[in-house]
């Protein structure tokens, strides 16, 4: 199975480049398995979405296939062959993000 992962700042940094694909094994997977995956094939991602020390937070927002999906449940959402995960850090103040994102899917 295949899935399409796409980063913001600062997390497309450790990898080296914007927008990766996922091999998972042929199975139900889930956010959850597509976040240890790219853990295990990027090892510096690991600081970069939980931080260090003490405090270990997720500060990243997820989008599944332009929806957002809640990091807490992410053993619970199912993924699919060809599905795209967006992981962006949130910024406050204004509301293009979202807009950028409407942008995007629809230049597919």
């Amino acid at each position: 199975m295949r899935i399409k992962v796409r980063m913001g700042e600062p997390l497309w940094k450790a990898v080296g480049q914007k927008m990766i694909t996922l091999a998972l094994p042929d199975k139900d997977n889930t956010l959850a398995d597509v976040l240890e995956a790219l853990v295990a094939t990027y090892p510096n991602l690991e600081s970069e979405l939980h931080g260090s020390g003490e405090r270990r937070e997720f500060y990243y927002t997820l989008f599944l296939n332009g929806q957002i999906a809640s990091f807490s449940e992410r053993a619970k959402v199912p993924v699919q062959e060809g599905d795209e995960v967006l992981i962006l850090l949130p910024v406050a103040g204004g509301s293009g993000y979202i807009s950028l994102l409407d942008e995007e899917s629809q230049s597919r």
